[in-house]
């Protein structure tokens, strides 16, 4: 078990959430606020994790974890810490003082974890012109992702004396079921959550992705086709501000697969461990034709 002291008076350089997983894991890093969301596949952008999950693979919910519980205390004015490593999740309860004297115990520890990365073909990574210049650079691009995501299946919350504020749980958030259970001593108050899915800490691996792209303008519809490397695409129908295709691989790869999206945003599939395809469709300039643009995309682990 770790236990974490905090005192408050002004705040710690870091919270007790993060010197947490420091201790118990140095590789690891406190997911801040904890939610009920793993993240996996999200990248880190500036100012924290990517909205969307760029990156996409096999996920195993069930990944054993050598951690044991982990037992935070966030004592005087440490209301600010307690924000940070919890936001709605954890919260005090307005009890008189404005001081905080709680304990919290994260407990029933278990990881999901992704493997076989590769670009989500659909994601704002495989849209964005500017996001596609940095991956089409001779080099790729080297994000940084979260592939691991640890998670406590009960949180028991102590106050320590009644004249304190105490910590609570939004029981919504976290989806468990609140049990009260009496503390040791009559100045002591605990509860317990069970089952709930609260994920505080992730593993953050690079990853090098590279772009390789091939432009096919003024394509006519329906049945032209074009190929990059190991895929032909080719368009199978139009509608309103809508296209249809077909990707067919070479190699072992998946066969025929319809494909569809509106105009401007892409539509793609997995090909090959690591290796994913987009179709971006735009209209031409020349009435009945289409611009067609095939990426691939190659995700490799940096090792």
């Amino acid at each position: 078990m770790w236990l974490l002291l905090c005192m408050g008076f002004g705040g710690c350089a870091h919270t007790p959430l993060d010197k947490a997983i420091n201790q118990v894991a140095p590789d690891y890093s406190a997911k801040k606020p904890a939610t009920d969301m793993p993240m996996l596949g999200h990248r880190i952008v500036t100012g924290g994790l990517d909205t969307v999950a760029c990156y996409q693979g096999k996920v195993d919910p069930n990944t054993g974890t050598s951690w044991d519980r982990i037992k935070l205390i966030y004592t005087g004015n440490s209301e600010a810490d307690l924000s940070a490593d919890f936001g709605n999740t954890i919260k005090v309860a307005m009890a008189g003082s404005r001081n905080i004297n709680s304990t919290i115990v994260l407990e029933g520890l278990a990881e999901d974890q992704l493997t076989e990365l590769y670009m989500n073909p659909r994601s704002t990574c495989a849209a964005s012109p500017k996001a596609r210049a940095e991956y089409a650079s001779e080099s790729g691009f080297i994000d940084k992702v979260v592939v691991r995501a640890v998670r406590a299946k009960k949180v028991t919350i102590t106050a320590l004396d009644k004249g304190s504020m105490r910590a609570e749980v939004n029981v919504p958030v976290v989806q468990g079921v609140p049990v009260h259970v009496k503390g040791s001593s009559s100045a002591a108050d605990d509860e317990s959550w069970e089952g709930t899915r609260l994920y505080f800490a992730h593993l953050i691996q690079p990853f090098r992705t590279t772009l390789v792209s091939k432009p096919f303008p003024e394509i006519s519809v329906p049945g032209s086709t074009g190929k990059l490397q190991e895929c032909a695409f080719k368009i199978t129908g139009l509608g309103d501000n809508l296209w249809t295709g077909a990707l067919n691989c070479d190699g072992g790869g998946p066969g025929l697969d319809n494909l569809r999206a509106r105009f401007d945003e892409p539509d793609g599939r997995q090909t090959a461990p690591g290796v994913s395809y987009s179709v971006v469709v735009s209209p031409s300039a020349r009435a009945g034709y289409v611009d067609v643009e095939v990426l691939k995309w190659i995700v490799e682990q940096v090792r």
